[in-house]
């Protein structure tokens, strides 16, 4: 429960307010000489009508003396011994999302942003709270979903570098990619082998760590690979992931990412243009999916 401290009034019986309603985001009070809108977040008096000697409010009939709220439309009402005013509140969400970001209202901030740029900030915001607790894994979820470029991604990838926490820039890196759009081909093949490499090295430590046995955290890994091998057959450049494959030795794997290209063809003359390579391009010319054109040609 938030705590609401007003203000507005000196205390006296005279300025208590006479009437509460609430409305979306904001507290409607009536005191004896005015009405005062108070942002239920923030608690601050964002406008007031004035009535009585020297005031301009215009259209009010006789001195207002409560207020009424309509239960199943929410609308709001004015009332005097003279008339009923309806109460018209407009843009009444404007800038709510800063004012929740202010109080690291996350998830409301989020709700309601509009457009990318706002959401940006919101993330950003997020990221930074993440990494100066220390938590640089949430720090890379959020950092990783600012499309907008600003922080840089550059900085940003730097900033979860130098924290140590090759785990929080692999999320980083992985949330990116996932929000990346279809115009963003190039970043997306960048941060997809940055991701293929990274994976790689996950796989050598863990054979380094267990002197070569394969552990659960070397299989969940191997796992990890052929699965995002697969899923982004589509972004990663053949030439660069094929290296990243034979420089760690991992040849099944690469098999998995011709077949996931579709390029038995190219896996083939891979093989054959690297020493030892006969052998395997034999095993591949006899499987199934291999048409007899390849098994000719090789």
């Amino acid at each position: 429960m938030r705590h609401l401290a007003l203000a507005a009034g000196d205390g006296s019986p005279e300025d208590e307010p006479r009437a509460l309603v609430c409305s979306s985001y904001h507290y409607l009070l009536l005191y004896t000489d005015r009405l005062a809108a108070v942002n239920q977040v923030s608690g601050k008096v964002v406008s007031e009508v004035a009535w009585g000697p020297g005031s301009h409010a215009p259209g009010i009939v006789g001195q207002p003396l409560g207020l009424l709220q309509d239960a199943s439309s929410g609308s709001m009402q004015l009332w005097s011994a003279d008339a009923l005013h309806e109460v018209a509140i407009s843009n009444e969400d404007k800038d709510m999302w800063r004012i929740y970001l202010e109080h690291q209202d996350y998830a409301n901030a989020l709700k309601l942003a509009a457009g990318s740029a706002q959401r940006d900030i919101v993330y950003q915001s997020m990221g930074a709270d993440a990494a100066a607790a220390g938590d640089f894994k949430a720090a890379g979820a959020h950092y990783g979903r600012i499309v907008g470029g600003k922080p840089p991604f550059e900085e940003l990838a730097l900033l979860l570098v130098e924290a140590g926490d090759p785990a929080a820039l692999q999320i980083f890196l992985n949330t990116k990619l996932q929000v990346l759009g279809p115009n963003d081909k190039a970043q997306s093949t960048m941060v997809a082998a940055w991701l293929t490499e990274l994976l790689l090295d996950s796989i050598n430590r863990d054979l380094l760590a267990a002197a070569g046995q394969h552990t659960p955290a070397y299989n969940t890994h191997v796992a990890q690979l052929r699965s995002f091998l697969s899923e982004y057959a589509g972004v990663l450049n053949w030439a660069t992931t094929t290296a990243l494959l034979e420089g760690y030795g991992r040849l099944e794997e690469l098999e998995g990412f011709a077949a996931a290209k579709g390029d038995q063809e190219a896996l083939l003359e891979y093989l054959m243009r690297n020493k030892d390579g006969a052998t395997r391009a034999l095993g591949v010319l006899r499987k199934p999916s291999v048409g007899p054109q390849l098994v000719y040609k090789f």
